[in-house]
């Protein structure tokens, strides 16, 4: 359907569909809401090659801008109680994590440091927010605690695209050190 567009598969039928209307943009980055009624997703249809974050129904109905931003931003990722997103924006000149509250839109920058902060992904029981952290060579996964603040490596080095078990008691994420990559994951503390 030219440029890239975002599906929802039946995993049962293998059926697909796409949600949200076509048109002279990239639509990208999926990320379903918690109660699954809404897709947070990146777009550069606001103009340009400029990305920013928009959300629908999903159904592709209601198609909002949430950013608006001149530096791109990209990787929703829900909140665990479905009231703010975290995403990846270049507006601090490199990779942040920055947290959008849906009612207000007042974003708030969640990480800052040497390395870029990218593809946050935040665990469902709302403790931990997960992200790739790019030093000047490779990617590592970082674990921030969100309810004391501290941040610790997970698993192995050059690592990137977190992403947690529906218990949140695992914590997957592609190892890029051989090739082909491959799938890791760690036990979390309880």
């Amino acid at each position: 359907e030219g440029p890239w567009r975002i599906f929802i598969m039946d995993v049962a039928t293998r059926a697909t569909r796409r949600v949200g209307p076509a048109g002279d943009w990239f639509d990208e980055d999926p990320s379903w809401s918690p109660d699954g009624r809404r897709i947070a997703f990146m777009s550069t249809r606001g103009g340009g090659n400029n990305q920013d974050i928009f959300v629908m129904n999903a159904d592709g109905s209601g198609v909002t801008r949430l950013t608006d931003h001149r530096a791109n931003d990209q990787d929703p990722a829900w909140a665990a109680d479905g009231q703010s997103l975290y995403f990846t924006s270049e507006r601090n000149g490199r990779g942040e994590i920055f947290q959008l509250w849906l009612d207000s839109k007042k974003i708030d920058r969640v990480t800052s440091g040497l390395s870029r902060a990218i593809m946050p992904a935040v665990s469902r029981d709302g403790r931990y927010l997960a992200y790739a952290a790019q030093l000047l060579i490779g990617f590592k996964v970082q674990l921030l605690d969100l309810q004391t603040g501290e941040t610790t490596t997970v698993g192995a080095g050059d690592s990137c695209r977190p992403a947690f078990a529906p218990d949140s008691g695992e914590l997957a994420y592609v190892h890029l050190a051989s090739e082909p990559s491959e799938l890791h994951a760690v036990t979390l503390k309880a």
